[in-house]
């Protein structure tokens, strides 16, 4: 579990689709990460952690969520097969945001 899981769950005004989709997509960057060399599985989790953050903010800044979004898909893309999960729920996430 990573530590801002947390923040998925207290956000109080978090649409229950967008709170199951993050949720979702920690899980399977958690387990694509077990598959990544350690600098990169630390990229792609940081921008978990960025996407997590501009998610559950009142006002979410778009830059910001599609940077870490793009770096997301891009790791995922790297890994192959195993990433494809990562792929179809960032993208998720990002139309849930408006991306």
């Amino acid at each position: 579990m990573f530590f801002w899981e947390k923040t998925i769950t207290e956000s109080a005004n978090l649409p229950e689709t967008l709170e199951t989709e993050l949720k979702d997509l920690s899980d399977a960057v958690q387990k694509m990460t077990q598959e990544m060399p350690e600098t990169q599985a630390q990229e792609v989790t940081q921008d978990l952690q960025t996407l997590t953050e501009e998610a559950t903010k009142d006002a979410p800044r778009k830059k910001w969520y599609e940077l870490s979004g793009q770096g997301i898909i891009d790791a995922a893309t790297a890994v192959g097969v195993a990433g494809k999960p990562v792929i179809d729920l960032t993208r998720e996430v990002m139309k849930l945001l408006g991306g």
